[in-house]
């Protein structure tokens, strides 16, 4: 990813992106990325972070799973109280 020198030029810098990439084995995994600018005297340097995120995803994906069967179980039991 090309990144322009000043800061306010491109809408990656101080955002946080959330990206699959290609392990060295082939297989694809999630990751954050950050970049922030750092201003030194010597000019403007970039510093990249990058986080996996596969755990994060997988517990979003749990949660939205509980939810749903939450959902259902409420819909379930109203059913039944109106049947009653």
């Amino acid at each position: 990813m090309a990144l322009s020198r000043a800061p306010g030029d491109d809408p990656t810098v101080g955002t946080r992106l959330e990206l699959n990439v290609c392990h060295r084995d082939g297989h694809l995994f999630p990751i954050e990325l950050a970049i922030s600018p750092l201003h030194t005297p010597a000019g403007t340097c970039f510093n990249a972070f990058l986080r996996d995120i596969t755990d994060r995803r997988e517990a979003q994906r749990e949660l939205a799973l509980a939810r749903d069967q939450a959902l259902e179980a409420s819909r379930s039991k109203s059913m039944f109280v109106a049947n009653v």
